[in-house]
């Protein structure tokens, strides 16, 4: 298991990595477009300089995030092919299997007590319709 969950922390580890350098490349592109953005909201038409900079900046990020999504899923694939959690998993399907066999016990449990009320709810009407003495 300790192997496993190396495994599963390196996994975590190169992503936790990989993002960090994205947003380090991303702070740079946020801040561009950020700054000239605002001068535009504020009412302040861009030069064609500054327009080419925000569309520059804009297309790096929309670039940068899409890395992150790939990171992400490429290392959420990787942690859901690991053994860790493919340990888990079979621990899991174990449990199931073991509450079904659970289940199913006191399924029959259930059977025998219903059967003995029966019985118990006939012997007292016999013993009703005896003469008391």
């Amino acid at each position: 298991m300790a192997n496993a969950d190396a495994e599963f922390q390196a996994i975590a580890d190169q992503r936790d990595a990989a993002i960090r350098k994205l947003k380090e490349l991303e702070a740079p592109a946020l801040g561009k477009f950020n700054q000239l953005l605002n001068k535009k909201h504020t009412g302040v038409e861009l030069s064609a300089s500054e327009q080419a900079d925000l569309q520059t900046a804009s297309d790096s990020l929309k670039t940068v995030r899409h890395a992150m999504v790939i990171v992400g899923q490429v290392s959420l694939d990787a942690m859901n092919n690991s053994a860790l959690l493919q340990q888990i998993a079979d621990n899991l399907r174990a449990v199931s299997a073991d509450l079904k066999t659970t289940v199913e016990r006191l399924g029959k449990i259930t059977e025998i007590a219903a059967t003995t009320a029966s019985v118990f709810a006939t012997v007292a009407d016999l013993a009703e319709k005896f003469p008391k003495p």
